[in-house]
């Protein structure tokens, strides 16, 4: 850990951070990292259920994603730090962001830890790089 990236606090927020959706999706994760003035969020949903009972199948949340990552940098008002959803940031093409398929049968069965361990190799990316991730939108 270099000096740098041990000023930097991450914290578990329990609830997804980006996709309209979000409130049906039965699996979410919100990382916020920040240092005291920059702030940068890793949101990731999945096994998404429209409202119309326990039975509904699982929807797509992409296009053939059933499960993603997403990160965005945060922005602080009145003491709390929100994503700022136009400010997304690419993940590295090394990094697995999702899992793909149009239904629960191409899932394999702990997709839920899949997914876990692609956030954390995510959380731990975006530590790596904290001070040098610039969103899409200023990065040309």
């Amino acid at each position: 850990m270099t000096e740098e990236t041990s000023r930097l606090t991450v914290k578990e927020r329990g609830y997804a951070g980006h996709f309209c959706c979000s409130a049906w999706c039965r699996y979410t994760r919100n990382t916020l990292i920040s240092d005291r003035n920059n702030h940068i969020i890793v949101s990731s949903v999945g096994n998404y259920h429209l409202p119309r009972g326990e039975d509904t199948p699982m929807g797509t949340i992409g296009n053939n994603r059933l499960y993603e990552t997403m990160v965005f940098l945060g922005k602080e008002k009145d003491g709390y730090i929100d994503i700022v959803v136009k400010e997304q940031i690419y993940i590295s093409d090394s990094l697995p962001w999702s899992i793909e398929g149009r239904s629960e049968k191409d899932l394999p069965e702990n997709v839920d830890n899949i997914m876990d361990i692609q956030h954390n190799n995510i959380v731990e990316w975006v530590k790596k790089n904290f001070y040098t991730l610039k969103p899409m939108s200023r990065s040309k």
